[in-house]
Parts: structure tokens; C-alpha cells; sequence
């Protein structure tokens, strides 16, 4: 645990992602994005003899570290605020404001079709603003399929979220 964010918080869960989530990060974001650039840059440097090639990988490493610092690394409850905790700063909903808290068992099935408005799906888990027919636009903040949390507020938020220790999480955010 983030031993920061535990000591300002009352409850904090940590989100680590599933494996699903690991191998498409290393799939997509090294493999693809940084691998596939890198040893391109390599071999046209060892054909033309000209360094600059290298730098090929370099604005898809900027885009796999941009999207790093936007994923969630865990949540906290602090007073009447959720915390979604990431390396650019906790995002911060109302508490006071929360209408409804449900575990999601099939997110194909509860939200059908998805579409992201903004934000990733697959580099470091699915984060950003997404967008269903059933539940009209709202905000994911998730790192695995196993522990995903529905909350709505009265202001129409809706937010989901996967803490790993979801049982409690539920427990806390309903009193």
C-alpha cells in the first residue's frame, strides 16, 4: 500500500491491474510502441548510418509514460470524498452526493456497447470518459475486469471503478 495515501485516507485500496490488463500494456505499449520503433531505428541505422533513426521510438515512449500518469494506482475515502488515486494528482468525487453503489458482475451485460469519449483502454488498464447507450456518458477508472464497482451520484455522475478489496470497499462507501 501506498503508505501516503493511507494515512490520509480512512479506508484505501490499492488497484492493481489483472493479467489481462499486464499483457496488453506489454503488448501494445513495449512491444508495439516502443519495440517495434526502437528496432526499426536500429536496423535503418545500421543500414544508412545515420543515428537519428532511434529517436523513431521516442514519441510512442512519451505517449506510453503520458498514459501512466493518468492510471489509477488505488482509491481512498477521506471524510465525505472518494479519492482516485493517480501520479498526476487524486481525482475527488462527493461522497455526500453518492446515490447508489453496485458490484458489476458482466460489464459487456450491464452496459452493452461502449464507447471511449476519451482515455485508454488497455495501456495500464481502462481509464478516461466512455460512453453507453444504457448508461449514457460517464467516468472508468479500472485496472482489472474482476472487481468493478458501479457508483452514481446525484449530480449524474457515474463513475466504475475495480479496488482489489471490493467486498470492503462496498462495505465502507455504503455507510
Amino acid at each position: 500500500m501506498n503508505r501516503t495515501h493511507q494515512s490520509h485516507t480512512s479506508f484505501y485500496s490499492k488497484m492493481s491491474m489483472d493479467t489481462k490488463n499486464k499483457l496488453l500494456t506489454a503488448l501494445i505499449g513495449f512491444v508495439l510502441m516502443v519495440g517495434v520503433p526502437l528496432f526499426g531505428g536500429i536496423a535503418f541505422w545500421q543500414e544508412y548510418n545515420e543515428p537519428y533513426f532511434l529517436l523513431t521510438f521516442l514519441p510512442f515512449a512519451a505517449i506510453l509514460a503520458g498514459t501512466k500518469v493518468f492510471a489509477p494506482t488505488g482509491i481512498g475515502i477521506n471524510n465525505e470524498k472518494l479519492l482516485v488515486f493517480r501520479l498526476a494528482g487524486p481525482l475527488s468525487y462527493d461522497l455526500s452526493k453518492l446515490v447508489s453503489a453496485k458490484k458489476i458482475e458482466n460489464i459487456h451485460h450491464e452496459f452493452g456497447l461502449t464507447l471511449r469519449m476519451w482515455g485508454t483502454s488497455g495501456l495500464w488498464g481502462s481509464f478516461g470518459r466512455f460512453w453507453s447507450k444504457k448508461v449514457g456518458h460517464f467516468n472508468v477508472h479500472i485496472t482489472r475486469d474482476d472487481t468493478l464497482v458501479w457508483l452514481e451520484f446525484s449530480d449524474s455522475k457515474k463513475v466504475l471503478l475495480s479496488p482489489d478489496n471490493l467486498d470492503e470497499f462496498l462495505e465502507k462507501i455504503k455507510k
